[in-house]
């Protein structure tokens, strides 16, 4: 249950929270089902806090730290989390559709069943993080660092994932549909089996590419869209030579 006092003090002042914050280290605010939608909390040292089913809805953390801190099933809608440091955080089922994430620090966070649609993951760091069928239907993850993460079983129908490395990372049974996907960085342990997808090119190169590294045991990167119709075009130009 909110703690009125601690709500009272997070609404009135993020300066003041703060020093309150830093004067009382052991107590953990209590901030769950709170309504702290539409409000500025940049820069707020919301660490440990357990914010369990809150209200963000257009919230702005920017540089915020939620280290930690208890997100489960919280409403992060359109919320601005750009640069928050987010490690070891528990996102499990909470809704982050249309939030900015954009260099967040979400390393061995929890985002299990997390709703992420549209959401802005560029330069994001998501080592280690558990995105277990997590929905990240037309997200944006560019530049984004998932090496470790747990992806199985993820939606990313028509997300886009450009520049990725993803060393170790685990995509089994991941959906792929209509995704778009461009010079990844990925290693003979990162895991492709049983991807859904509905380009034949990109299943390919998606599920060819382990047995390769094992043998060569160096990072591979699957080819831009711009170096596949250059081997298209190659290979019509063979074909052409024995009609």
């Amino acid at each position: 249950m909110t703690d009125h006092k601690h709500l009272t003090l997070l609404c009135e002042n993020v300066d003041l929270w703060n020093e309150w914050r830093d004067n009382h280290p052991h107590i953990i605010p209590d901030l769950k089902n709170a309504n702290l939608s539409n409000l500025n909390l940049r820069g707020a040292n919301l660490t440990d806090a357990n914010l369990q089913g809150a209200l963000l809805r257009k919230t702005v953390l920017r540089g915020a730290s939620l280290k930690r801190a208890k997100l489960n099933y919280a409403d992060l809608t359109q919320a601005d989390l750009s640069q928050a440091d987010l490690f070891q955080a528990n996102l499990s089922g909470a809704f982050l559709g249309h939030a900015d994430l954009s260099k967040a620090n979400l390393r061995e966070a929890n985002l299990n069943h997390t709703y992420l649609l549209e959401t802005y993951l560029t330069q994001t760091i998501l080592q280690s993080a558990n995105l277990l069928q997590a929905d990240l239907t037309k997200a944006y993850l560019v530049e984004t660092d998932l090496t470790n993460a747990n992806l199985e079983r993820a939606n990313l129908t028509e997300a886009t994932l450009i520049n990725i490395k993803a060393l170790n990372a685990n995509f089994k049974v991941a959906n792929f549909t209509k995704s778009c996907i461009a010079n990844w960085i990925v290693n003979e342990t990162t895991s492709l089996d049983y991807v859904i997808t509905d380009d034949d090119w990109q299943i390919q190169l998606l599920q060819e590419k382990t047995q390769s590294l094992s043998e060569n045991k160096i990072p591979w990167k699957i080819p831009q869209t711009s170096d596949l119709l250059e081997i298209t075009s190659k290979q019509e130009r063979l074909m052409s030579l024995f009609n």
